[in-house]
């Protein structure tokens, strides 16, 4: 998933990092939930997520879906596939827009 051309659903954040993903695919094996995944549909160029990359990388790693909700807008665009994602490390909640 992180660097690669997955693009069912496209990033807007350059990082992800594996201990938040964990976190989350910790709650989904447990049956616990997680808030939706929040995207906005950019006409001609598909759905970005504005909140959630942590929670959709625990989804697509787990297998265990997690509920989408589309929001109204513009949307921020960002990168065409999570090819150019890389993981970082933990710093703090604000680096990752707190999802």
């Amino acid at each position: 998933m992180i660097g690669s051309n997955h693009n069912t659903i496209k990033p807007t954040q350059e990082f992800v990092n594996q201990e938040r993903v964990n976190f989350y695919a910790e709650k989904l094996k447990a049956g616990e939930a997680v808030e939706p995944i929040k995207v906005v549909n950019v006409p001609g160029k598909g759905q970005y997520i504005i909140e959630g990359h942590h929670r959709y990388v625990a989804s697509q790693q787990t297998g265990i879906p997690v509920k989408i909700q589309v929001v109204e807008g513009q949307g921020p665009i960002g990168m065409d596939d999570w090819s150019q994602v890389q993981w970082k490390p933990y710093i703090n909640e604000e680096q990752f827009w707190g999802d």
